[in-house]
């Protein structure tokens, strides 16, 4: 099973002052793995999540993603954050674009991908996950929280990112509007998908 390991994260901590929200974790997601991380509200959920491509600095322990310790500071860590997605609970969108700009913009000003491309790699997301619909909207008009967990998911997925971390709690949205983007993200098999509830 060692050549499907993807993330290892080994005697992980994180204090904030004498605060010890994360204390020696280890554990290991393979790549296909969907996990659910579970626990009480201030539990730490987020923080893990966070720390796993260093929105949150580890106070100790390393996170080994992809054969490399991301918590070396010798690590170009932007590299590495464009293999991995995440969902927030606060929808981190750009209001001044449109739904397709938000999801054009990545892909070109980082990777260098030409527009077209970009263009229609973004149809395809939105018509997966069932936004074609607003593709044209301009976010300065909110759309339900559904429509914009979904927006999020597809932002998250145009690099062909390897692992997706979301921490996105779905109790607010109907189930027949967000299972297509649970069908979306469960399809790509190479991709662990880390989640709490």
């Amino acid at each position: 099973m060692a050549e499907n390991k993807m993330i290892e994260v080994r005697s992980l901590c994180k204090h904030f002052g004498k605060l010890r929200v994360l204390n020696d974790i280890s554990t290991t997601f393979s790549k296909g793995e969907v996990v659910s991380i579970i626990g009480p509200s201030g539990g730490g959920k987020s923080t893990f999540l966070r720390c796993l491509n260093l929105l949150e600095t580890p106070t100790s322990g390393q996170i080994i993603f992809d054969g490399v310790d991301i918590c070396d500071k010798k690590t170009d860590i932007n590299v590495h954050r464009q293999k991995m997605g995440m969902v927030f609970q606060q929808f981190n969108l750009f209001e001044n674009m449109n739904v397709m700009r938000n999801l054009t913009i990545a892909p070109m000003k980082i990777k260098g991908m030409p527009q077209a491309e970009a263009e229609a790699k973004a149809e395809e997301l939105v018509r997966r996950v069932g936004l074609s619909d607003v593709k044209k909207a301009d976010l300065e008009r909110p759309l339900r929280r559904s429509r914009l967990f979904r927006l999020q998911v597809c932002q998250a997925a145009p690099a062909q990112k390897q692992q997706r971390g979301g921490q996105q709690k779905h109790k607010a949205s109907s189930s027949h509007e967000i299972l297509p983007c649970f069908r979306f993200l469960y399809h790509k098999p190479y991709c662990p998908r880390l989640q709490y509830a």
